[in-house]
């Protein structure tokens, strides 16, 4: 019987494990949709955010979708902003990051943390 409760907890452990227990983030509601920007050089670009998947849509590319591992919520009393780390892995398996600043005082404009000169909004939620 000993046997048996500890094998229980065990496989319960490890189903947990597998599972992240809770522990892996949940993309908030405020990142769900399509952005866009003004920004010349990124005219018919835009990026997608679900609660699944991150997808970018290139200039005269097809858009490519990848599957969300992970996000990372960090605010900080001093900022306006909140930094959003969104981990996701390609069709290859292989893992990448978008570190996103959210700024809810600017109707909720996002600015990637390597071009933040630059400014998303979202243009259709889901």
């Amino acid at each position: 019987m000993k046997r048996k409760i500890i094998l229980v907890a065990f496989i319960t452990l490890a189903v947990f494990s597998a599972n992240g227990c809770g522990e892996k983030g949940t993309i908030p509601d405020e990142l769900i949709g399509e952005w866009q920007t003004t920004e010349p050089k990124y005219e018919g670009c835009y990026f997608e955010v679900t609660k699944l998947t991150v997808a970018f849509k290139p200039k005269d590319a097809e858009i490519y979708s990848n599957i969300i591992t992970n996000v990372k919520r960090e605010e900080d009393p001093n900022e306006e902003h909140i930094l959003y780390t969104i981990f996701y892995k390609d069709e290859s398996g292989k893992i990448y990051q978008l570190s996103l600043y959210y700024y809810p005082e600017i109707n909720g404009a996002v600015r990637f943390k390597n071009q933040t000169e630059i400014v998303w909004i979202r243009k259709r939620p889901y």
